[in-house]
């Protein structure tokens, strides 16, 4: 029987095994996960929403007006703007589609997974368990509860780089490396670069130790090195050529971000003393803290016992073992000699959240418990020895990671809590099982495939039940909910509503988010240096770089008109208009509604959302926020400050703004009709500057300026005008195409030498 037809049983069962959580949830009916802390709310939900209505409407969301005044999407591998799987979210309605997209990608990483296995001639039941306890281990489900969806889409393509790295090495033409040049840019178009930049930053460590530093000095290894660089080098050229209008517009970005002020990189890394790194590889972490989801595996029970013995067993380590370790080591950030030289890479240097190069880790331990499973299939009695040697060593260190005090954290709280005699009760049996591990290795034949076949069972199910644990299903319609405050606020127009909070994840007015309204204080991490700057001169004080804070208080609220309507808050602001009260339904960690109350209310003096300046003051656009706030107040009904030459005939403070019609305010392209006095006037519309915009007045180029620090303007001249402000797609475009076609011509060239041959 051909190879592929004895996997083709195991590839129906793995899919069918490893959708079992998803279809669960989808047949309950329309309920999404959420628990906190969690982004489904702050970031998921706003994000895709905004993607579905400008697809649907028949357009590329280059601009994301939701946050910090609008934003571009292509600076940010967040949106997820040009990654064809999206399209799921504009053809389905939600909740369906968000899950349908996590299915997809849990498929996709199960599936790769297997067919690594298979290369790694591991049998299809061996390469059925390792597949899948990666598609369901509890790392899949708390990405999932915590609303990183897109993180779990980043890394579904990774076993498949790590497959097409194996081929790239091995074989003489050029088609893997394309392949997996294509791989790395479709998991960096999925929502972030950190997997496909630190793959390769790892691929040549990991070339070297695969081949080995004996055989590298012998001519048959160099050969296999030199390949390896040709293909690196292959892959990595495709995948800049894919990549290349999200990455230029990313470097752009960020070199006007506030991540570029910030000295060293931020977020978590790996604490690798005993018992932290060991914890991470062996146990779920089911208490709901914050970060809680980058810091455990929970591959199964046996995950460690296998992949030790996988370890063992083969005289030449398999490529999954160094997989393991370096990015274990990688996670540790700047605690390891690795970590801090890496940090000193451009760019790669500056990603964050190291934890999340565990999954890395997940995949090598993955493949090695598939490959411990197989060589329980097939060792002979030679092999016992080594096989009992890896189980006892690898049962052993799980064991030391159970005993000690914080095991199995968050098991006996939360919606689906245990009971500690059940938490108890489950640990004592996990010792017992892990103990008698090693003696699988001296059972007959016959007795080691039984059990095998044992585990192929009990593993999904072990890990099913522990889903359970993980996921808490929020019904759909109560997000949906309309409150009074969110009522109130449909009947304004072009609303812009700032958000006073200290914790986006816990506060009465997070759910206070609606398609199209803008929030001063947004949650994207590219976030821009004029938006944060602007947002500290409001507050008063620094924020620093929290991407997931917003304004704690409001120092400026004459600053604060220039940009926001509105202002929900959780206590009455002194002064302040109130509009409507609400008691918000928030979400607490265990998944349990909160009733608090909101308050929203006006802004005094907020301008509208565009309007005409009939004079302006001239001033260099780094110097607006010092002249701002050395005016108190300063009134943006009056003053206007430009970047570049203003005739002297507009020089000078204006008696008020005049009213601009808003024709029309798509995701790309703004239509304002405004009429200007004797002398002409500057047409200023609230929405962040941005290079990539361009303007037209009457059909003819307009240049549109920095005004007051953070927004647009446009000089018209005397008479009744039409101004349209445009982004599109940037010149880079090309290069993609000429990626793809590089990549249709190995994939066509290897398909003419196959017949030919």
């Amino acid at each position: 029987m051909s190879s592929s037809r004895r996997s083709a049983p195991f590839v129906v069962a793995l899919a069918l095994v490893v959708a079992i959580p998803h279809v669960r949830t989808i047949a309950s009916g329309p309920s999404i996960y959420l628990a906190g802390p969690t982004d489904t709310l702050a970031f998921a939900l706003p994000q895709t929403a905004a993607y579905r209505e400008s697809v649907r409407a028949g357009e590329l969301p280059l601009w994301n007006r939701t946050q910090l005044y609008g934003m571009g999407t292509l600076g940010d591998p967040q949106a997820r703007v040009f990654y064809p799987p999206m399209l799921l979210y504009a053809a389905l309605d939600m909740p369906l589609a968000h899950h349908v997209y996590a299915l997809a990608h849990v498929l996709l990483l199960s599936l790769g997974t297997f067919a690594l296995l298979r290369r790694e001639k591991c049998t299809p039941a061996a390469a059925f368990l390792g597949a899948a306890s990666l598609g369901l281990s509890w790392k899949v489900f708390a990405y999932l509860v915590a609303g990183w969806d897109t993180i779990l889409g980043s890394f579904a393509w990774m076993p498949l780089a790590v497959l097409f790295f194996l081929r790239a090495s091995r074989e003489k033409d050029l088609r893997a490396a394309a392949l997996l040049g294509a791989v790395l840019a479709a998991s960096a178009l999925a929502a972030t670069p950190i997997f496909a930049a630190f793959f390769l930053v790892a691929s040549p460590f990991l070339g070297a130790l695969a081949i080995g530093p004996r055989e590298i000095a012998r001519e048959s290894g160099a050969r296999k090195a030199r390949r390896l660089a040709l293909a690196l080098a292959v892959s990595a050229v495709l995948a800049l050529l894919l990549l290349a209008p999200l990455v230029l517009a990313s470097l752009d970005t960020s070199a006007r971000s506030l991540r570029s002020d910030v000295g060293e990189s931020y977020g978590t890394e790996l604490p690798l003393a005993f018992p932290g790194a060991v914890r991470a590889l062996a146990l779920p972490d089911l208490s709901r803290e914050d970060f809680a989801w980058e810091r455990g595996n929970g591959l199964g029970l046996l995950a460690l016992p296998l992949a030790f013995a996988g370890a063992l067993v083969r005289r030449r380590r398999p490529l999954a073992v160094w997989l393991l370790v370096v990015f274990l080591l990688l996670a540790g950030g700047r605690a390891t000699p690795i970590g801090r030289a890496v940090a000193l890479l451009p760019v790669v240097g500056k990603l964050s959240y190291l934890t999340r190069l565990l999954w890395f880790s997940s995949l090598g331990l993955a493949v090695l418990a598939g490959v411990g499973a197989d060589a329980l299939l097939r060792a002979g009695k030679k092999r016992r020895a080594t096989l009992a040697l890896g189980l006892a060593v690898g049962s052993a260190v799980a064991i030391a990671s159970l005993v000690g005090e914080g095991a199995l954290r968050g098991l006996d709280s939360g919606p689906n809590a245990l009971s500690p005699r059940t938490v108890s009760l489950l640990k004592a049996s996990a010792i017992v099982a892990l103990a008698l591990a090693p003696l699988l290795a001296w059972l007959g034949p016959l007795a080691r495939r039984a059990a095998v076949l044992a585990l192929l069972a009990l593993v999904p199910l072990e890990l099913v039940g522990l889903s359970e644990l993980t996921l808490v299903r929020v019904p759909f319609a109560s997000l949906r909910e309309k409150t009074p405050i969110e009522r109130a606020l449909e009947k304004e127009p072009f609303t812009r509503l700032a958000v006073v909070t200290s914790n986006t994840f816990t506060d009465p007015v997070v759910p206070l988010y609606s398609e199209g309204l803008e929030r001063v204080g947004g949650c994207n991490p590219l976030q821009t240096r004029a938006a944060a700057h602007f947002l500290d001169a409001i507050a008063g004080e620094p924020l620093a770089f929290r991407p997931y804070r917003e304004l704690e208080r409001i120092a400026r609220p004459d600053l604060l008109a220039l940009g926001a309507t509105h202002v929900a808050t959780r206590e009455p602001l002194p002064g302040s208009e109130p509009c409507a009260t609400s008691e918000s339904a928030i979400y607490a960690p265990c998944g349990d509604r909160v009733e608090k109350k909101a308050f929203l209310q006006g802004v005094k003096g907020a301008l509208p959302r565009a309007y005409l300046m009939p004079r302006a003051r001239s001033l260099r656009g780094d110097e607006h926020l010092a002249a701002m706030l050395a005016a108190r107040p300063f009134s943006g009904e009056t003053t206007l400050l430009v970047d570049g030459e203003v005739p002297e005939e507009l020089r000078g403070d204006s008696e008020g703004p005049l009213p601009v019609e808003i024709v029309s305010h798509e995701t790309n392209r703004v239509v304002l009709r405004a009429t200007a006095p004797a002398g002409g006037g500057f047409v200023v519309f609230l929405d962040a500057f941005s290079p990539d915009w361009k303007a037209t007045v009457d059909g003819a180029p307009g240049e549109i300026r920095r005004a007051n620090h953070l927004f647009r303007a446009v000089r018209v001249a005397k008479g009744s005008h039409e101004v349209i402000m445009r982004v599109g797609l940037p010149r880079s475009f090309v290069l993609p195409v000429l990626g793809l076609t590089l990549l249709a011509f190995a994939l066509l060239k290897r398909r003419a030498v196959a017949r030919g041959s």
